[in-house]
């Protein structure tokens, strides 16, 4: 399994190159699916669901999900072996990540947090720490709500 050593994860050129990523998908699922310009917007008066879509569903997801699901997968045998340089712990945990998604989001939605959930895994893999996926899981979030604007409650 590819480690990335006693460096830091916030000095890694990928983290900086994911965190980039992240609003660039961001702008241009918008323009594609949307067919209007990117806004970016943050109603400072719904802090309390900022507060949660940003931090708290972030850490608790990680932390249950990459924390504790992927890091218990990774104990396994099978679960260390690599597809495409992602642990079948990482795939496992993805499927179940996005999967659950479906309850929640549009089915496109709900499929394409596949992707993130898989470069999230990636990097508590490589990093043995959940700390990366929670902060890029943050700021995906942050980025994609400030795009697409807030839930709307019916």
């Amino acid at each position: 399994m590819l480690t990335a050593g006693s460096r830091p994860f916030s000095r890694s050129p990928i983290f900086w190159l994911a965190m980039l990523a992240g609003p660039g998908v961001c702008a241009l699922l918008f323009t594609l699916l949307m067919a209007a310009p990117v806004r970016f917007e943050v109603d400072v008066a719904q802090w309390r669901l900022w507060l949660w879509l940003v931090v708290i569903y972030p850490v608790v997801e990680e932390y249950l999900f990459r924390g504790r699901l992927q890091t218990w997968l990774m104990d396994t045998a099978w679960g260390q072996k690599a597809v495409a340089g992602l642990s079948l712990a990482n795939v496992v945990t993805s499927l179940l990540f996005s999967g659950l998604h479906f309850f929640s989001h549009p089915p496109l939605w709900a499929l394409m947090v596949l992707f993130p959930s898989l470069l999230f895994g990636w990097f508590r893999d490589r990093h043995q720490s959940v700390r990366p996926a929670f902060v890029l899981h943050a700021w995906y979030n942050f980025v994609y709500f400030s795009i697409f604007g807030l839930p709307v409650s019916q």
